[in-house]
């Protein structure tokens, strides 16, 4: 999320891709921004959207898992407190899963996403 800033990104919103689910994310959101002193960003009030790709079939993640998902989202935050957050769960960490993840947030209208995996990459990636 290289030179995102919140004077340049008042009310955007970012997209972050992650795979599997993390079942506490809004709850672990709430925390941290609390903890931070940041405005709340739930879902209730629109802030943060949490959406499941792959035709909704996504495993809850493991541990390692959700401490990244909540890191990514948590950085979001820290970034751009005044930006809404759309976390897309894809349904692994392969790219038949990922790539579309992204092709679906970016239809959002999203204008930056978060994306950090740990897949090779490849020339031939779409």
């Amino acid at each position: 999320m290289y030179g995102v800033t919140t004077s340049a990104l008042p009310t955007t919103t970012i997209g972050i891709i992650d795979w599997h689910q993390d079942p506490t994310v809004g709850s672990d959101l709430s925390v941290y921004r609390a903890k931070f002193g940041l405005p709340p960003c739930t879902v209730a009030s629109g802030c943060f959207t949490e959406l499941a790709a792959n035709d909704g079939k996504v495993a809850v993640a493991s541990k390692g898992e959700i401490g990244e998902i909540s890191l990514d989202v948590d950085a979001v935050s820290a970034i751009c407190p005044t930006c809404h957050i759309t976390l897309v769960d894809a349904a692994s960490g392969d790219t038949r899963d990922l790539f579309p993840a992204v092709q679906s947030l970016a239809a959002t209208g999203v204008q930056f996403i978060s994306m950090s995996w740990s897949v090779p990459e490849s020339s031939t990636a779409p």
